[in-house]
């Protein structure tokens, strides 16, 4: 299953975004972040030596209350960060 999928499973939206980008979001929007935010975009603009576009991986790139991780998240790390969110508000 691919990320997109199982983050849609677990109540992911899409925000306005830029519409070459792939944005889904989870949790609440709060102090001007989105608790998980999963971004996959493809690099249009390198090239090879030839001049010619060089056809890439889409890139993944996760951010975390607004902090860019170079670690991939998973769907376990997305549950218990949303349970944290959750408790968090519940305890106010």
């Amino acid at each position: 299953m691919n990320t997109s999928q199982w983050l849609r499973e677990l109540g992911a939206i899409r925000p306005m975004a830029s519409a070459g980008n792939e944005v889904l979001v989870l949790g609440t929007w709060h102090e001007g972040f989105y608790p998980i935010e999963w971004t996959r975009y493809s690099d249009t603009w390198t090239r090879d030596l030839n001049g010619k576009r060089m056809h890439k991986e889409p890139i993944e790139q996760w951010r975390i209350f607004g902090f860019l991780t170079h670690e991939t998240v998973s769907k376990e790390d997305c549950e218990r960060i949303l349970r944290s969110c959750k408790q968090g508000v519940e305890a106010r």
